[in-house]
């Protein structure tokens, strides 16, 4: 992935791994509500809304800090 030294170059150590971390649990939270719409455990309407929030490595915005 590209993203990635950017973020690397952008961020601390620490920053990465905490910027990193939440988009991985994004990647499963998406995961887990496309599979609770395949197994009919939530409807259309649910899973519409929370593909809506657009989460994702996509979209996260990252910010440095003034010094």
């Amino acid at each position: 992935m590209a993203f990635h030294p950017v973020l690397s170059a952008m961020l601390s150590s620490q920053g990465y791994l905490k910027t990193t971390s939440i988009m991985q649990l994004d990647d499963i939270l998406n995961s887990l509500y496309q599979q609770a719409f395949d197994k009919g455990e939530i409807n259309q309407k649910t899973l519409t809304m929370m593909q809506n929030m657009k989460w994702g490595h996509g979209n996260l915005m990252t910010t440095r800090r003034p010094y």
